[in-house]
């Protein structure tokens, strides 16, 4: 991630307690922002490939369809996680620790997503996204104090 040049303001600003912090924070933000797109593309290329699988019975095609039903809730859920991020005035501020803990549980759930993007069986998919929606329902208790 590469930082953004200070301006005027910047410096200014910079005298405040705690702006450096926000800054930071403002910039992790972004790069969740990167991130969670990211991942959705990721998911949403797997769903693709799985529309791709021939089935040859009718199984196969409501396993197939279970899969990319989860695997389209699970970008709904991604798109709509908060990103662990609070303003310079807010009430509630996410201390560096607090903060690289839900930095984890995104890494945790980038690693679940590479594994479906490795995945080839259907069951094996499966299983991966209703751990995958565990960890997002864990990530969102976690940072929902500060929300």
């Amino acid at each position: 991630m590469s930082k953004r040049k200070p301006n005027f303001i910047d410096r200014i600003a910079s005298f405040l307690p705690g702006y450096s912090d926000y800054i930071e924070k403002k910039e992790s933000y972004n790069a969740g922002v990167k991130f969670k797109t990211e991942l959705t593309l990721n998911l949403q290329n797997k769903i693709h490939e799985v529309q791709r699988i021939s089935t040859l019975n009718i199984e196969e095609l409501k396993q197939k369809s279970i899969c990319i039903e989860d695997m389209m809730n699970l970008i709904d859920r991604i798109k709509a996680t908060s990103y662990g991020y609070s303003s310079l005035f807010s009430k509630q501020q996410i201390s560096k620790d607090e903060f690289e803990a839900i930095r984890n549980y995104d890494l945790e759930i980038a690693e679940m997503i590479s594994e479906i993007n490795n995945s080839i069986f259907l069951d094996e998919i499966s299983l991966t996204c209703a751990r995958l929606e565990t960890a997002i329902s864990n990530r969102h208790i976690k940072i929902s104090k500060y929300f």
